[in-house]
């Protein structure tokens, strides 16, 4: 029978919750000797989500130290597993450097650094997520579209007066081909690049800017800016932007940058810029900015690196007049490009901004952003390449309420009371796998039907 994952996940479920017999655990050591370290921790994971039922008498089974256990176990292979790859590659080194010697040749390259399945890969775990992997869509007009994935490769197409190319390393161009009339506009406004979950995108433009946007964002760059001085963009999301620096001396041009509800202006600098339907948000990396509300209302310089301004609209006034809030702040430049980082630190973060960073990454919905408490704090490492269920996880940790049906997630139910036991926290059905991140510790819940 333990040759059935099903039947397995029941001994451990009985063994979390203190009720597997003698022949039961017989069974479960054989079984954990059967199934390989990742996956029998996989197989604990997804029995320890499916306790939320408690035992038959209807008492609660806290599980968590069975998952600390489990967990500790799996560390524990790693690190094995971690120091067997390293002593082979330290053999198969020596071997090579005989063979090098002998044959009295220069040994190329260097060994390859251990993947460590869910996690990051060593040899970059404090790098940007490689320009390989970038993927998008370019969109022009109501239905034509280029998908860019990650094998993507040279001139993808042709846009009016536009070539759209994808490099070697990652990158995407729009190259202008001669000079631009004003009838190639005609009927082509824009052309829209966005990025889905789990994508980014490295786009240069013909001017020479860079905007690297974050997943589920999009840029929109109208074809009437070719063979002009000032560039207009419009950004939804969250993108990193760089302006460009005109060669042989000529001076810069301006570059303007709209979001929902404000303005950036700038002739050399680079930012990065969060732009929601009512909040905007930009840090300025170098050079000056300018944000300007939407309405005209406000005005705010960016001068310094780390200047971080955000300028939300607030409540209708009487009038019918929108008002906008300024905030000022300093954010230093790692924090701020956290987002391009294979493993995304966050120390002392609110919920709210952890959740919102995590929705645009992993593409879920949150029903209403003002229900996500403010008050808690989460400190956490998180892989771009770890499962959903990390997230909730974290999120249980701080002890905030959630729930998850149908791809949208609600924080507007009942408040949590630390001093009470953490109600469990629902899983996605099809991303019920956990993997925690090496400063993190979480665990999982019910599922919702």
């Amino acid at each position: 029978m333990i040759d059935n994952a099903a039947y397995v996940k029941e001994l451990i479920r009985q063994w979390a919750a203190g009720t597997l017999p003698e022949e039961g655990q017989a069974e479960l050591q054989l079984a954990r000797q059967l199934y390989g370290g990742e996956e029998w921790f996989r197989m604990e994971v997804d029995a320890f989500c499916e306790l939320e039922g408690g035992r038959p008498d209807g008492k609660a089974v806290d599980w968590r130290p069975a998952f600390g256990r489990a967990r500790s176990r799996e560390l524990k292979g790693r690190r094995m597993a971690s120091a067997g790859m390293a002593a082979a590659l330290v053999g198969a080194a020596a071997s090579l450097l005989l063979l090098v010697w002998w044959a009295g040749s220069m040994l190329p390259g260097r060994p390859q650094p251990v993947d460590l399945g869910d996690n990051c890969p060593v040899w970059a775990s404090d790098g940007e997520i490689p320009g390989s992997e970038f993927a998008c869509t370019v969109w022009w007009g109501d239905s034509t579209s280029i998908t860019v994935d990650r094998t993507s490769r040279g001139r993808l197409g042709v846009i009016r007066n536009l070539e759209v190319w994808r490099y070697a390393d990652g990158s995407l161009a729009l190259l202008p081909r001669g000079n631009p009339m004003a009838a190639d506009t005609a009927g082509t406004p824009a052309v829209r690049i966005a990025t889905h979950p789990y994508q980014q995108c490295l786009v240069r433009l013909p001017d020479g800017t860079e905007v690297r946007l974050n997943a589920s964002s999009v840029l929109e760059y109208p074809l009437w800016n070719l063979g002009r001085d000032t560039t207009f963009l419009r950004v939804g999301g969250e993108a990193s932007v760089r302006a460009g620096e005109k060669e042989n001396g000529q001076a810069a041009g301006r570059l303007i940058v709209e979001t929902p509800n404000a303005q950036l202006h700038t002739a050399v600098g680079a930012y990065t810029v969060r732009a929601e339907r009512s909040i905007t948000r930009a840090v300025l990396l170098d050079g000056t900015a300018v944000m300007l509300g939407r309405w005209g209302d406000k005005r705010q310089e960016l001068v310094y690196s780390g200047d971080a301004v955000t300028m939300k609209t607030v409540r209708m006034e009487p009038d019918g007049a929108a008002a906008t809030a300024v905030d000022v702040t300093s954010v230093g430049e790692k924090e701020a490009l956290g987002w391009t980082r294979m493993k995304r630190t966050y120390r002392n973060i609110p919920v709210r901004e952890f959740v919102a960073d995590m929705s645009r990454w992993y593409g879920f919905k949150v029903e209403n952003m003002a229900c996500v408490p403010e008050g808690p704090l989460i400190t956490a490492t998180v892989c771009y390449r770890a499962p959903l269920a990390e997230v909730y996880a974290q999120l249980y940790m701080a002890d905030v309420f959630m729930v998850e049906k149908d791809g949208m997630v609600s924080f507007c139910g009942p408040q949590i009371d630390p001093r009470q036991p953490s109600l469990p926290v629902p899983m996605p059905d099809e991303r019920g796998l956990l993997a925690l991140g090496t400063e993190g510790q979480g665990c999982c819940g019910s599922r919702i039907n």
